[in-house]
């Protein structure tokens, strides 16, 4: 599926710059936003022709206690 705004995605970048894992926003068509799950972290702003692959997240497993 198609990530939205506020998506959480796997992101991963051209050459070594890896894969991440953060919610996506499309600022405009050039440039997205990744911002970390955890607010303690900034924002980061990456070109879109930076991305190779972006895959949102279908479900989540989570501990409640």
């Amino acid at each position: 599926s198609e990530p939205r705004d506020g998506s959480d995605c796997f992101v991963r970048f051209e050459g070594d710059g890896g894969t991440t894992f953060k919610r996506f926003y499309q600022d405009n068509q050039d440039t997205i936003r990744l911002q970390p799950l955890n607010s303690k972290y900034p924002s980061q702003t990456h070109p879109v022709q930076s991305v190779t692959g972006l895959w949102p997240a279908v479900f989540r497993i989570e501990r409640l206690r």
